[in-house]
């Protein structure tokens, strides 16, 4: 668009677009975050070791669709607080990590993280639909706090039924 001329000037002009239309902020976290997640999952880091400590107590025995559903709901309640991007970029490298070394199938509790991180709507911080729900005067925070918890928890269920039923049969 910026090449495309109407009238002379640029259909948009990118110097305003990238001053006050890119969330620079989200972009500096992702990039920092990303060498961290590579690093995380290399087997020198030891992390997956100590994921295993961590998770096998749990999950060890248990099947994928319970450690789908722990991490997709690990996903929503941390993209409340965090930024929902970031929360998707490290839980991969632990899905990755955890399901590798256990032998679980990754597809389920991908599907799970990438819905639950769009779930974000109960603080600014979680995203920016979050940021525009946020800041508006038609609706105040009392009001979201209110009702949000229960859209976020069926919209959770709601995920996962689908998620467990279809990635049953697709994955299975």
């Amino acid at each position: 668009m910026a090449a495309i001329k109407v009238e002379g000037k640029p259909l948009l002009n990118f110097k305003v677009m990238v001053d006050s239309g890119v969330t620079w902020g989200i972009v500096v976290l992702l990039a920092f975050v990303q060498p961290l997640t590579i690093a995380m999952a290399a087997p020198g880091s030891r992390i997956t070791d100590f994921l295993m400590q961590l998770l096998t107590p749990f999950f060890g025995e248990s099947s994928s669709i319970t450690f789908a559903l722990f991490i997709g709901f690990a996903a929503v309640a941390l993209t409340q607080v965090m930024n929902n991007g970031a929360v998707g970029v490290v839980l991969m490298p632990v899905i990755h990590s955890f399901c590798q070394a256990s032998g679980m199938a990754p597809e389920l509790p991908l599907i799970m993280v990438v819905m639950g991180v769009h779930f974000a709507f109960l603080t600014p911080a979680a995203s920016a639909s979050a940021a525009l729900l946020h800041g508006n005067e038609w609706c105040n925070t009392k009001a979201i706090w209110k009702s949000s918890p229960l859209a976020i928890l069926g919209a959770y269920a709601a995920t996962a039924i689908v998620t467990l039923l279809l990635g049953s049969l697709l994955y299975s």
